[in-house]
């Protein structure tokens, strides 16, 4: 018997719920024991491993100038002192100087850089080794994104033109061994369009184009370009 003014609560479930209840307890200790007793061929301890800086044998950076900039090498343990790979115009006026980015195994750098008084940019690539330049025919946006392919024998960027009130860009690839550029994905009327990255096959380039409807990623695999997220 209770004692007077304490009352003993108990909660008052539908009859209609038990058989639900029941069937829910159920469906957990079913899964509960197969997360506890079932074999796993994965395991929990995951390892990421970075970069292996005792590979990296040079360091390449530029230094921009009022007339001319310079890429310039320097062995990473400062064994000797830097010298310069290269050197090319700068903007003058404009300001613009050149961008790069090394492809994978670093044995090329792609460079943009820009005339004085020019607004677009001009493609060369540069032998790490031997400091040779080789000039690639065109021009493109001097604040392209660059984009090397995974194996090293191809880079990606854009050149964008206007015509009739038409803003056009053009997706190209540049084979680094023979210097053929030849236009992969075209895009009207975006605001921003830029290679992002290739897979790990080298097989298909990412684009992320942003335009009205937002920013969408692309994906081009032999000439052929098709939306896989936005």
């Amino acid at each position: 018997m209770n004692s007077p003014g304490i009352h003993r609560l108990y909660p008052h479930v539908p009859a209609a719920f038990i058989p639900i209840g029941l069937a829910v307890l159920a469906i957990i200790a079913t899964l509960f024991g197969w997360l506890v007793f079932a074999p796993s061929h994965v395991g929990t301890d995951v390892e990421f491993h970075g970069p292996d800086v005792s590979n990296i044998h040079s360091i390449a950076y530029t230094i921009p100038g009022e007339q001319f900039d310079n890429v310039v090498v320097q062995p990473a343990d400062g064994s000797t002192s830097p010298r310069v790979l290269a050197t090319f115009p700068s903007g003058g006026p404009t300001g613009v100087h050149m961008r790069g980015a090394a492809s994978p195994l670093g044995e090329t750098i792609a460079v943009l850089w820009v005339a004085p008084f020019a607004t677009r940019a001009n493609l060369s690539l540069v032998d790490t080794s031997t400091g040779e330049v080789r000039a690639i025919d065109g021009l493109f946006d001097s604040l392209s994104s660059i984009a090397w392919s995974s194996d090293g024998t191809r880079v990606a960027l854009t050149s964008t033109t206007e015509l009739d009130g038409t803003k056009r860009t053009n997706v190209h690839v540049v084979e680094r061994i023979s210097g053929v550029s030849r236009t992969v994905a075209s895009f009207e009327g975006a605001i921003d369009v830029a290679p992002v990255g290739y897979s790990f096959d080298s097989a298909r380039l990412y684009v992320v184009v942003v335009d009205v409807s937002g920013s969408n990623l692309y994906a081009e695999e032999a000439g052929k370009s098709s939306r896989v997220a936005g």
